[in-house]
């Protein structure tokens, strides 16, 4: 997003983008933005150490004792879990092997295609379970069990509780991303400022589009009006500036 001298870009090798303002969202399953917090360095109150848990605990300072968090292997850890047990709030997702107090029995176990193992510390289970490839999460609230899944193309196929909620509750968050790189606001040419002002414009944009559409029919399959609806709101916003 900006490559230049501004201190608290970011750069991550492994994007297309490389120089990144980081921005952090809270959304709902549909997809819907409820907290952004923009990173701007080891300086801020998320900054340093703990950063990772820090972000989820700002991010859903005004949500706790009333929700269930489903987030990325890059957040969640043991300490974290216990630390959202204590708000009453509930997480799953998946985990980085490297973590602390992850369970290396987990971890190091070596399984055939379609097994699972968990261990459990107090009220936090971690598991694995190998598909394709394997996979480590967590959860503070589903039990281990195996339900089966369909998928799109129809195949039926068994797999933990905890894995098929997760990628039932974080598919709008990557549809949210799908829709994001169709209105892409890379250019060298525009100011740092401005891009972050036009991201904000997406997602309140995106917040509508959500909800205007879920109401009247099914939202998924209104995807191909976006651009038209967007087009139409940045026309709204731009208006009312000279």
């Amino acid at each position: 997003m900006k490559r230049g001298r501004l201190l608290f870009h970011q750069y991550i090798k492994n994007k297309k983008h490389k120089y990144w303002i980081k921005f952090y969202l809270l959304t709902e399953s549909s997809g819907t933005v409820l907290n952004i917090q923009i990173y701007t360095g080891v300086c801020d109150d998320i900054g340093g150490k703990e950063h990772a848990a820090n972000v989820v605990l700002c991010l859903i300072a005004n949500y706790s004792d009333k929700s269930h968090s489903y987030m990325y292997n890059y957040y969640n850890s043991v300490t974290l879990a216990r630390q959202l047990l204590d708000k009453n709030t509930y997480c799953t997702g998946t985990l980085c092997a490297g973590r602390k107090e992850t369970s290396q029995e987990v971890s190091k176990a070596i399984l055939k295609t379609g097994e699972s193992v968990q261990r459990y510390g107090g009220n936090v289970c971690g598991g694995k379970w190998k598909d394709k490839r394997e996979v480590l999460y967590i959860t503070t609230e589903h039990e281990n069990n195996f339900e089966e899944v369909t998928s799109r193309s129809g195949k039926r196929k068994m797999k933990p509780t905890p894995i098929a909620q997760y990628n039932k509750y974080m598919s709008g968050i990557d549809l949210q991303d799908q829709m994001l790189s169709y209105y892409p606001t890379h250019r060298k040419t525009i100011r740092w400022y401005k891009k972050v002002c036009m991201r904000h414009i997406f997602f309140h944009s995106l917040n509508f589009f959500i909800a205007k559409y879920s109401i009247i029919t099914n939202f998924f399959t209104t995807i191909v009006k976006n651009k038209q609806f967007f087009g139409m709101q940045y026309q709204g916003y731009l208006s009312n500036f000279p």
